[in-house]
């Protein structure tokens, strides 16, 4: 019995602590050689500049001669 009094409670930061830390060094592979794929087998886009392709993927929808009716609601 007096040998109960002396364990303690785990500490629940240092297992997140250390179940983070481990998870550290994966991660940051995983995120090299994503980001290596995406640098070697990138292709150009056509134009050349990407902000003006997102933006005219973004604004497609907003770009279209469609009225609004009550037809279509």
């Amino acid at each position: 019995m007096a040998q109960l009094a002396e364990v303690s409670a785990p500490d629940c930061w240092s297992l997140w602590a250390r179940g983070l830390w481990r998870a550290a060094a994966p991660c940051v592979a995983v995120m090299l050689v994503l980001g290596a794929w995406s640098w070697f087998t990138a292709t150009p886009t056509p134009s050349g500049d990407l902000s003006q392709e997102l933006e005219h993927t973004l604004l497609v929808a907003v770009e279209q001669d469609q009225p609004a009716t009550d037809s279509t609601w």
